[in-house]
């Protein structure tokens, strides 16, 4: 028997993860209108992006334009919080 961690990772990938101009995040979404919140934070611990979206049940594919959100390069952590859940990914932006 596996235990709840409050993982989400079989569910939810990003790509890639050293970026230019973008990164997409791929989610399956068990209901239909999933409420989720996207936050990117700097390496210093600040929250640079936080974005509610709902999701359709099913597969979801967001993509993140680093130029519209003003990204400098360095080293960030995307976290998706989603159905009671939360996975982290650490991103570089070049």
């Amino acid at each position: 028997m596996q235990a709840d961690l409050g993982i989400i990772d079989e569910m939810f990938k990003v790509y890639p993860t050293v970026m230019e101009d973008k990164t997409t995040l791929d989610y399956i979404a068990p209901e239909e209108d999933e409420s989720a919140n996207i936050s990117i934070y700097n390496m210093w611990g600040q929250k640079v992006i936080d974005k509610d979206v709902v999701l359709q049940k099913g597969f979801n594919r967001l993509h993140i334009a680093t130029p519209t959100i003003g990204l400098a390069t360095g080293m960030y952590h995307f976290v998706l919080q989603a159905n009671g859940k939360s996975q982290t990914v650490k991103l570089i932006k070049e």
